[in-house]
């Protein structure tokens, strides 16, 4: 269950998306990335353009190898010259489109652009200014807080350094159900390997030692920046214009692939199965801790045995020793008068 206010300015938005197929054929054809399977291969790209809800208005097919920044311009231009009048001045596009150059192309063109940032394009919340304080935005059915907002602003440079950068408005929505790491404190960096040991337990080479597991890394909440280039944009609307999408658009795409029966990645008829690289890992972590234990079995046996034979040699008597002294010197001497010569 969500609390959230109720959806209003559905009809002035247009969301754009883009969609690859792939096509098994027998001569090579252009190659993109499916994200359905992980993998390059050869595909056609769907680009496709739906209203605020969620009714399809055009779906273009072009090469697999043409990016949604490439395709987003000729579609918005194409359905504005099919239908005649009006221009579509608020466009919300995929993660795929967060370009610099691209969004100064559609704002040239007296366009609002709506986007969420790539996780390479900042670094925490002090890559952003004007950072606001954060408002509940998401409860679960047990009423429990999972998502909050804050507005900000962000600086996205662009390829040109003579260019001015864009300055874009964020709502930034912070995910306390997900969580990330992020840098340790000052403190905490530079501690010695043992510092959670205790002195009066058994050492790591003692029968009945075991190993302490280290603290958790630090973590913090994950942020999902949701940009605009609207100038002043309120953090809950911005984020609902964006988060609105999934149920206008994606579901859209989903339901052409039920047809298929290539649906499984978007929620219908999920099965538990076994990841194979991990059930792999797993099994050949556990032969190599049989391997330690066994071996350090081994040492602590030798390890008993080398100490209780220097117990009985240094409780020898004084007189036993010389004896094995000058029995070990007479046979040197005995080696050296047979020709060998004595340092």
């Amino acid at each position: 269950m969500c609390r959230r206010k109720p959806w209003r300015e559905t009809l002035s938005f247009y969301y754009v998306d883009g969609h690859r197929k792939p096509v098994y054929a027998d001569r090579l054809i252009p190659r993109g990335l499916v994200a359905r399977r992980g993998a390059v291969l050869g595909c056609r790209a769907l680009t496709v353009l739906h209203d605020g809800h969620g009714h399809p208005l055009l779906a273009l097919t072009e090469r697999g190898d043409r990016h949604l920044t490439v395709g987003a311009p000729h579609i918005l231009a194409r359905y504005e010259r099919v239908v005649g009048h009006g221009h579509i001045a608020d466009v919300v596009i995929d993660r795929e489109g967060m370009a610099a150059e691209f969004i100064a192309g559609l704002v040239a063109e007296g366009r609002t652009v709506t986007t969420v940032l790539r996780s390479d394009q900042y670094q925490g919340l002090s890559s952003f200014t004007d950072v606001g304080t954060f408002v509940p935005l998401r409860y679960d059915r047990h009423g429990t807080l999972v998502r909050e907002v804050a507005s900000a602003r962000f600086s996205l440079a662009r390829p040109d350094p003579s260019k001015e950068p864009l300055t874009l408005s964020v709502a930034l929505v912070r995910d306390l159900q997900r969580r990330i790491a992020c840098a340790p404190a000052d403190d905490e960096i530079w501690q010695p390997w043992d510092a959670d040991l205790e002195g009066d337990g058994p050492r790591w080479w003692e029968e009945g030692w075991h190993a302490t597991p280290a603290a958790a890394p630090p973590t913090e909440a994950k942020l999902i920046p949701i940009v605009s280039t609207k100038p002043e944009m309120d953090a809950i609307t911005l984020t609902e214009t964006y988060v609105h999408r999934w149920p206008a658009q994606e579901n859209a795409i989903r339901d052409w692939l039920i047809p298929l029966g290539i649906d499984t990645n978007h929620g219908y008829a999920k099965t538990s199965v076994e990841n194979s690289e991990v059930a792999k890992r797993r099994a050949t972590l556990e032969k190599r801790l049989a391997n330690v234990r066994r071996w350090a079995d081994g040492a602590r046996l030798r390890c008993a045995r080398a100490s209780r034979s220097s117990t009985r040699f240094t409780r020898r008597p004084r007189r036993g020793r010389g004896r094995c002294i000058r029995r070990s010197t007479r046979t040197r001497t005995s080696w050296c008068g047979k020709g060998a010569r004595t340092a």
